[in-house]
This record gives C-alpha cells, sequence and structure tokens, in this order.
C-alpha cells in the first residue's frame, strides 16, 4: 500500500512506497479530477518519493506511481493557506 502525506498537502508531498515492491525507474503522475495529466516526473525508486505541489490551486488530486510492474494509486488533497 502506499501512503502520501501530508494529506491535504501544501508545497511537497510525500509518497511512502516502502511497503510496494517497486525498484528501478518509477514514474510519478499527477492527475486532476477530471483525468487530466498534471505533473509527470521520472525517478528512481526510494523509499519515499517526494513531489512539489506548490503550483497546484486548492482541490482533489489523483497520483499514480508505476514501473514495469506494478502501478499503485492514492487520491491527495492539496489546500493553500
Amino acid at each position: 500500500d502506499v501512503l502520501a502525506y501530508p494529506n491535504p498537502a501544501q508545497d511537497l508531498l510525500n509518497i511512502d512506497i516502502s511497503n510496494t515492491r517497486m525498484s528501478g525507474d518509477v514514474d510519478i503522475l499527477l492527475y486532476d479530477m477530471d483525468g487530466k495529466l498534471l505533473i509527470s516526473k521520472t525517478q528512481l525508486a526510494t523509499p519515499v518519493l517526494q513531489l512539489a505541489v506548490d503550483s497546484l490551486t486548492d482541490g482533489n488530486y489523483f497520483v499514480q506511481i508505476r514501473n514495469n510492474k506494478y502501478l499503485v494509486g492514492k487520491r491527495v488533497v492539496i489546500v493553500r493557506k
């Protein structure tokens, strides 16, 4: 399972994939609730991935992490203070 925190997030979203079997390069994809891809990033898998979300407006989003074998996702909320 994937843990996204803080949720709601403000500037930086941490995505804990330590309980998954992901290794090698992973794609981090963030979509709005209409399915529009807003952020796409590829990096080497680490136990906790970070994604800058400071450019996003308040709302609900869906983050997806995938590699060549696995696909996991989580709904996240962005709130500006």
